[in-house]
């Protein structure tokens, strides 16, 4: 990963370029920026935090937040490869606490409705299954498929698309309806 051009201490997230040049900035540097620029002050925000799924496991996330002059943004991404991951958008002069409350509820309606449970056969066999009749997750790029198939995140894991046809299956004969959302949508 690139080291911010500004600062020289933080990693890279964000990339600006131009004809003249091209800019590397950590997230701190480049909001600091775009303050300056929209004239907006942002308030001090925790960097991560925890808690507890459905499960009663321990979920580590880290907070990432960019001021867009379309709004501010929060995300945050478990501290795992392919976990979690929740966005919200707020106006440039949003009550910044509030959009942070916006999110952690959205995280914790999140790990504590899951789409997926463990099925035990009466052979001993366990399998995860769709647990309700609908599955809330993300798209994202699976590299082991050469960008033929995706990877499917749900209930923060990775799974196939070939995993995901499998627990389909028993809805054979069933209808369904496919419906994207923006990563910042609330999704019920």
């Amino acid at each position: 990963m690139e080291i911010c051009d500004v600062c020289n201490q933080r990693d890279a997230r964000i990339r600006l370029t131009s004809e003249q040049e091209a800019k590397e900035l950590c997230e701190t540097c480049y909001n600091h920026m775009m303050e300056l620029e929209l004239g907006v002050n942002l308030d001090a925000i925790v960097q991560s935090f925890s808690v507890e799924d459905h499960e009663g496991n321990k979920r580590n996330f880290n907070v990432h937040r960019r001021l867009d002059p379309l709004g501010i943004f929060l995300e945050v991404q478990e501290n795992i490869s392919h976990g979690y991951r929740f966005v919200v958008h707020g106006e440039l002069k949003c009550n910044q606490k509030e959009l942070f409350s916006l999110l952690m509820d959205k995280v914790i309606q999140g790990i504590n409705s899951p789409s997926l449970k463990l099925h035990r056969f009466p052979n001993g066999h366990q399998q995860e299954v769709i647990g309700t009749d609908q599955v809330i997750g993300r798209v994202e790029y699976d590299e082991t498929s050469n960008g033929n198939t995706p990877l499917i995140i749900i209930d923060g894991k990775p799974h196939t698309w070939e995993q995901l046809g499998q627990m389909v299956t028993s809805f054979e004969g069933f209808q369904m309806k496919i419906k994207w959302f923006d990563m910042t949508e609330q999704v019920k």
